[in-house]
């Protein structure tokens, strides 16, 4: 059985799979998508690395980005970009190929 908090973090993850890929395919070079149920709460892009377009999506988030899942474009060469999302409170990521929960 899962816990509440299971069942919410895996929620998100489902919607966030959804409004990332609706989101993401209008965002170029580098897209970075943070989402939260139903909606996107900050983007980045256009960045030359994917760790700075992180932190624009960060920076320019409307809210906050606790429990958020950070949602790539492609995939994470490095983990900066994933750390950086950790900081600021994402709890799962969406790349293509692969989704997992940060592990802290």
């Amino acid at each position: 059985m899962e816990s509440r908090d299971q069942e919410e973090t895996n929620g998100s993850r489902e919607n966030g799979h959804g409004v990332w890929l609706e989101v993401a395919k209008h965002v170029k070079s580098n897209a970075i998508v943070l989402v939260r149920e139903d909606r996107t709460i900050g983007i980045g892009a256009g960045q030359m690395s994917r760790v700075d377009s992180t932190r624009l999506a960060v920076m320019k988030a409307q809210s906050s980005t606790k429990g958020t899942v950070l949602a790539s474009d492609a995939m994470f060469p490095f983990r900066d970009g994933v750390d950086t999302g950790a900081e600021a409170g994402a709890s799962a990521i969406i790349q293509p190929g692969a989704r997992f929960e940060i592990m802290k």
